[in-house]
């Protein structure tokens, strides 16, 4: 899971790195609301943390024109305004959680692990175990040369589907002779 940290205290913005990177996150840092609609808009995150009061562009712009662009991206927002209406505010801007400074690090820690829990999980480009190849993308499943085009049913079930009709061929293959026809 990649986490973008998006924080201008640099200080800061390290320790939650080095926190998140201790869970076995990925992350990036971004210390302006611009580098962090920059990288928001690539799509390249699970979650984002986001300070409010952020040079160049606030978070809660971020967030609004991340959500105008369909972006979903889980939004945390860490921020030292705490009054009632600025909670508010930055939910209904967009995010998904909000989070008040000063704070304890195993809360925003169990935020972040809610907020993964809430990602919908994405099919692999490609799975490939030996010879067997499975793209669910395009309905294709391949072993050796030998390659079927699935339907859209069978590739539109979740990603452990997908793996599990794959290994059922797998498992069907091998168990035939050497040299035995492969059904298709």
């Amino acid at each position: 899971m990649h986490v973008l940290v998006v924080e201008d205290k640099r200080s800061l913005a390290g320790h939650l790195g080095r926190a998140l990177e201790g869970e076995g996150y990925s992350v990036t840092l971004a210390y302006d609301g611009e580098e962090a609609l920059r990288l928001g808009k690539t799509g390249a995150f699970d979650v984002m943390l986001l300070d409010v009061m952020l040079p160049r562009i606030d978070g809660l712009t971020v967030i609004r024109k991340l959500r105008a662009d369909q972006l979903r991206t889980q939004a945390i927002i860490v921020s030292a305004r705490d009054t009632m209406n600025d909670i508010v505010y930055g939910l209904d801007a967009g995010a998904d959680d909000y989070l008040t400074k000063p704070f304890a690090l195993d809360v925003l820690l169990a935020k972040v692990r809610a907020a993964v829990r809430r990602v919908p999980m994405r099919p692999p480009q490609m799975l490939q175990y030996q010879d067997l190849i499975l793209r669910p993308h395009q309905f294709e499943l391949q072993r050796g040369s030998r390659q079927a085009t699935l339907t859209r049913t069978e590739c539109a079930c979740s990603p452990c589907s997908c793996a599990a009709l794959a290994l059922l061929f797998l498992m069907r293959c091998s168990s035939r002779k050497a040299g035995a026809a492969m059904p298709m």
